[in-house]
């Protein structure tokens, strides 16, 4: 099964459980911080990966790093995402999380991908301008992409809106090139 389909289901099961979206954000802020642990550390995520490494191993190093006074639901989880070898999927499942919870809350997510990050007023200047442009709460998000050479990509309800130098240049070749 895909990544993306089986993040997605571990977030609407996590917002889910989450019974409030006070409890979403919190759960959502500790596998945040259990995936900071983990990519901090590139040679530990390595071996979480591991598949002749013995599961129950691997879930009592996570409980000594990362799981300790973490919540009995956030525990359950990890430890399936270790037995089913899908630890590699954290990030998209926090991913659909933030955007879950942000539906719950009539927010619209939208993700900016830039080469620098976004400075304070600019950020606080488009988050005005989405907001009348779409009527409702928005949560701005910013994502520095080393990748891109300038300009900004927004991402939000399925959407992109690609503005960055990059996307440009892609574009202009497709016209060229046929």
């Amino acid at each position: 099964m895909e990544d993306r389909v089986i993040a997605k289901r571990y977030a609407r099961a996590l917002v889910g459980s989450a019974k409030t979206t006070k409890n979403a954000w919190t759960i959502f802020g500790e596998l945040s911080e259990i995936w900071e642990i983990l990519s901090l550390e590139e040679r530990l995520r390595q071996f979480m990966e591991l598949p002749n490494i013995d599961d129950e191993i691997k879930t009592r190093i996570m409980d000594s790093i990362a799981l300790k006074e973490r919540s009995p639901l956030l525990k359950r989880m990890v430890e399936k995402l270790i037995e089913r070898g899908r630890l590699s999927v954290l990030p998209l499942i926090l991913e659909y999380m933030e955007g879950e919870i942000c539906g719950l809350e009539g927010t619209l997510l939208v993700v900016a991908r830039t080469a620098r990050e976004l400075e304070g007023d600019l950020k606080d200047r488009m988050t005005v301008i989405l907001k009348k442009k779409f009527g409702q709460k928005i949560r701005l998000k910013n994502i520095v992409d080393e990748d891109l050479i300038g300009g900004i990509r927004l991402d939000f309800d399925d959407r992109v809106v690609d503005g960055t130098i990059r996307g440009g240049l892609n574009e202009l070749q497709e016209i060229l090139v046929g």
